[in-house]
């Protein structure tokens, strides 16, 4: 099973590399500046003008990478535990129509409920409360970070470590 992070993490590698290499033009003493950054935003500006774009750039990718990860963590708990509901139709103690009305309760619970804490808290038996402590804290800056950083700022979390965490807990629990 492969993991829904794998795709964000790589274009975010990438795109740091191609950071990289913009800040190596920036800086490299003998470039010829008019053909590389031609057509860009970096086209005819200082160094330290482009090193301070570049940072900016970094500081949003890194917030909007957290993002990402944590909406496709999100979207496979979601749909493993929709996944589990369907099993709750076989039930049939008192009768078939319980097991349906119990699945489709479930159902309704699980796209409703809009606090993934609660989701993730139901998997603490098989990844340990460490890492549903460290999903919720990535949970909380994505959440800033998606509303407008408005409000008290929660302790910044990086792609690295988000991206280990959440793929940790999705190993863990088996929906990786």
């Amino acid at each position: 099973m492969s993991s829904p992070l794998e795709p964000i993490w790589d274009a975010y590698q990438t795109t740091l590399n191609a950071l990289k290499v913009v800040d190596r033009c920036a800086t490299a003493p003998h470039i010829d500046e008019e053909r590389p950054f031609r057509n860009t935003r970096f086209h005819k500006e200082t160094e330290e003008r482009c090193k301070g774009l570049l940072k900016s750039a970094q500081v949003e990718l890194d917030a909007l990478t957290v993002l990402g990860l944590y909406a496709a963590f999100e979207a496979r708990v979601r749909e493993h535990l929709t996944q589990q509901g369907e099993l709750l139709r076989t039930a049939g103690t008192p009768d078939r129509e319980f097991g349906l009305a119990l699945a489709e309760h479930f159902e309704r619970y699980c796209d409703e409920e809009q606090r993934m804490d609660r989701f993730v808290e139901l998997f603490a038996h098989a990844v340990g409360d460490t890492l549903v402590a460290q999903v919720g804290q990535i949970r909380k800056y994505r959440h800033w970070v998606a509303h407008g950083r408005r409000g008290k700022t929660p302790p910044a979390t990086r792609p690295a470590f988000t991206y280990d965490t959440l793929t940790a807990f999705l190993k863990s629990a088996g929906l990786a």
